[in-house]
């Protein structure tokens, strides 16, 4: 991952109007943003899930943004998120997916993991990634 990918982030999300007062910005919104969006994607179905995850990958997720008061309570992810404007945060979903589906044009994505552990099918000779680009994965 790069800084440009977090710049997108920030960029897709920045007109998510922030549901706080002026108090309390402990948390930047586009941070928790970017911690739920990489707990979604690495399996995370819960609140408690997303802060955990990203407690253990503060490390990781600082190299990218300050993360100045490390990463939020599952109870303040949940209270943030449930107040966001849903249309807001939609459209910005939306723009920053089609952004990132658009880069990943003609590219392979594995979802299994078959072709990030190397399977090869020795009967055909034909890698996980070969037979997946002609629609053949089992």
């Amino acid at each position: 991952m790069s800084l440009a990918f977090v710049e997108t982030v920030a960029k897709q999300f920045e007109e998510v109007t922030d549901p706080r007062a002026n108090r309390g910005h402990n948390y930047p919104l586009v941070e928790m943003i970017f911690v739920a969006l990489c707990g979604a994607i690495c399996d995370c179905n819960s609140w408690v899930d997303i802060s955990n995850f990203g407690r253990v990958k503060l490390a990781w997720f600082r190299k990218f943004l300050p993360f100045r008061y490390g990463v939020p309570s599952h109870d303040t992810f949940n209270e943030i998120f449930a107040r966001l404007e849903t249309a807001q945060f939609h459209a910005a979903l939306q723009s920053w997916m089609s952004l990132i589906a658009g880069s990943l044009k003609n590219q392979m994505v594995a979802f299994d993991g078959k072709t990030l552990r190397g399977s090869f099918d020795h009967a055909s000779a034909k890698s996980a990634y070969t037979r997946s680009r002609h629609g053949c994965v089992e």
